[in-house]
């Protein structure tokens, strides 16, 4: 089985199913974690911004460990399936 194959694995069962939106906040976050050479954030070490309320965003938090209860997952309502990658350490 393959790493993404795991990741949307785990990423299934948080969010309760398997959809376009999770698969694509999967995609989004692996793209955004090899641009920026981080790893899961373990802390606040990391930021992302979700600009839609879509299933997107939980492939977001499972894959990232950015979460809204820790402050580094933002969500701005702009409608759009865009996302914002940032690396504060």
């Amino acid at each position: 089985m393959t790493q993404y194959a795991v990741d949307l694995t785990r990423a299934v069962d948080f969010h309760g199913h398997l959809c376009p939106g999770l698969a694509m906040g999967c995609r989004a976050s692996l793209a955004g974690l090899r641009e920026l050479g981080a790893n899961r954030a373990q802390d606040e070490e990391l930021v992302a911004t979700v600009y839609n309320d879509s299933c997107a965003a939980d492939g977001v938090q499972v894959l990232t460990g950015c979460t809204f209860g820790k402050g580094n997952l933002r969500f701005r309502d702009l409608g759009k399936m865009a996302f914002v990658f940032m690396h504060a350490g």
